[in-house]
């Protein structure tokens, strides 16, 4: 049921949610590069008004990895070029490199920031068949789940961080990080992954 086009109109023509994957790679100060986003957000309200009223309304989904505040400039720069209603929603991704698929199918979580019902409705959706498991589906304001994604590799970031320290402290005073991890790491609060 997948169909591949280099024809936005007939990409955007018929969608009811419409995702923005695009990468955003670092500036050279460190900050997130948007360009690619803006500039797919700017084709989305190109399309949007080349289509025209009368079909349904679309929500436009960040999935890229921005900072917190940018689906608000994606919806600003579309309403900007359009008065064709439609609904922004952001949606971090939480792909681990090597299980891409397995967590697509099989999320821990999935979060959605939206900004309307529609917006609610769409992604509950969209993404029930993929947490039949259990595993919940978290709606929130949008730049909560933007956050959530900077949150989440900030805490990765410092797990792996800690541990680096603790082996070098382990090689200062002669004990084995690798018993010392296994130590620390079955109190249920710190588990064993990542």
């Amino acid at each position: 049921r997948i169909r591949f086009t280099l024809d936005k109109a007939e990409a955007y023509r018929h969608a009811e949610t419409i995702f923005i994957c695009v990468g955003t790679p670092s500036d050279e100060d460190g900050s997130a590069d948007l360009q690619s986003v803006l500039a797919v957000a700017q084709d989305i309200a190109d399309e949007l008004e080349r289509i025209g009223p009368g079909g349904k309304t679309k929500t436009v989904v960040v999935k890229s990895t921005v900072p917190v505040g940018t689906s608000h400039k994606v919806r600003d720069l579309i309403a900007s070029r359009t008065q064709i209603p439609f609904h922004i929603a952001d949606n971090p991704e939480f792909l681990k490199e090597g299980d891409a698929i397995n967590d697509f199918m099989k999320p821990d979580r999935v979060v959605c920031g939206v900004e309307s019902e529609h917006a609610a409705t769409a992604m509950r959706e969209l993404y029930e068949p993929f947490v039949r498991q259990g595993n919940p589906i978290y709606i929130m304001d949008v730049r909560s789940s933007e956050m959530v994604k900077y949150a989440s590799n900030a805490m990765l970031a410092c797990k792996i961080s800690f541990i680096n320290e603790i082996a070098n402290l382990c090689e200062r005073y002669g004990a084995n990080v690798t018993s010392v991890r296994e130590g620390m790491c079955a109190d249920k609060r710190i588990g064993n992954q990542f």
